[in-house]
């Protein structure tokens, strides 16, 4: 038996290459089933050309699509025409219903869902750009995604609860959808409960509030900026200087900007401020950002958002925020007041993540086998 993997992203330092990472590193391991994990590379550009003309590829009983974006909409309709036998997606973000992949308008403070159900043309209303990648047939793509998924030529593959919700309210109840998790490659070196905890002993703050997240309107930052305006007596870091223009207006005097990443410097912030913001305003599956603070942080503050991954943790283990910054800013600084300390409920909730995610790939092959 043989599985084809086929991503429009290379493993590597972003949230997309660190899965493939992981799924390059558990596929070395299996002896019972032949996993291939392909990507375009420098040396092999012309991979998916390739791939076009690959019977074995084509004829293949398993093959999971990962990034349909960057291996391009018209390549996809393309391959999944060419296909006879079921083809899997493992979904990544929101690019199953929204050309933005981030389903989310900058300048709101919720998740958008005007296109769900089919509704495209509001991708032309709202002037939505494609994102990552301009493309002249997205809308088309999804549209040939709808009827193909329906039809269950295609079946999806869900990172978390709320997704596959999403993906049925989408395609419809006759959909095939499974959960299967997620697992980055960088999760396998975050520390253990008990060093955690030894951590909390000597606590003393850098800032009180650090952002955590990319400079994308989508991750919050908008949102966070006018929050700062909230609380000027709170210090802000922003772990990035790329995209400071994105925020929507000049950051106040007690507003930081550094660049750096988890195992830079980032990691050691969270973990001695009073807060970690992971304000995701789009229908974010599992985040690694997000995660990771809930590993490292003291207190990790989200936005409120009923179809993100955020919604299906408990509220003893993030504080869950209103849309409203200035609510939310009431909301900070009343949990400020009390005792920061990494509660035994969190530890819990680690420890059954890692159990139903670390082995992903594990997840995956017996879903699309069966």
């Amino acid at each position: 038996m043989r599985i084809f993997f086929i991503s429009g992203i290379p493993a590597g330092n972003s949230g997309t290459g660190r899965l493939v990472q992981t799924l390059v590193k558990q596929s070395i391991d299996r002896k019972d089933i032949r996993i291939s994990v392909l990507f375009n590379t420098p040396k092999n550009k012309n991979l998916l050309n390739d791939i076009l003309q690959n019977q074995d590829i084509i004829d293949a009983d398993h093959v999971v699509l990962l990034h349909p974006q960057t291996l391009g909409f018209r390549w996809c309709m393309e391959f999944l025409l060419l296909r006879k036998k079921r083809t899997w997606i493992y979904v990544l973000d929101a690019s199953f219903f929204c050309i933005r992949s981030y389903n989310h308008i900058p300048g709101e403070f919720s998740a958008c869902l005007r296109c769900l159900e089919g509704k495209f043309d509001w991708a032309l209303k709202m002037q939505c750009p494609v994102f990552p990648t301009k493309q002249d047939d997205a809308v088309a793509f999804l549209m040939f995604l709808r009827k193909k998924v329906q039809a269950r030529h295609i079946g999806l593959l869900a990172q978390n609860e709320s997704y596959k919700k999403l993906m049925h309210t989408h395609f419809g109840d006759e959909a095939i959808v499974h959960k299967v998790g997620m697992w980055a490659a960088d999760f396998d070196t975050l520390l253990a409960p008990t060093n955690r905890e030894k951590k909390q002993e000597s606590f003393t703050p850098y800032f009180d509030i650090i952002f955590h997240g990319s400079s994308q309107p989508a991750k919050g930052t908008i949102w966070a900026n006018v929050l700062t305006n909230c609380m000027r007596d709170r210090s802000f870091l922003f772990p990035f200087l790329k995209g400071i223009d994105l925020m929507g207006c000049m950051p106040q005097e007690n507003v930081y900007f550094s660049n750096m990443n988890w195992s830079k410097g980032l990691a050691d912030q969270i973990s001695r401020s009073s807060i970690t913001l992971c304000p995701s305003l789009w229908s974010a599956p599992i985040e690694g950002a997000l995660v990771k603070s809930i590993f490292a942080a003291n207190i990790v503050g989200v936005v409120e958002e009923p179809t993100s991954f955020s919604s299906e943790i408990p509220e003893n283990i993030i504080l869950k925020l209103p849309q409203d910054p200035q609510a939310a800013a009431s909301m900070i600084t009343e949990n400020l007041k009390g005792d920061i300390s990494l509660k035994q409920s969190r530890i819990d909730w680690i420890n059954k993540f890692v159990s139903d995610n670390r082995n992903v790939l594990d997840n995956i092959i017996k879903k699309i086998i069966g």
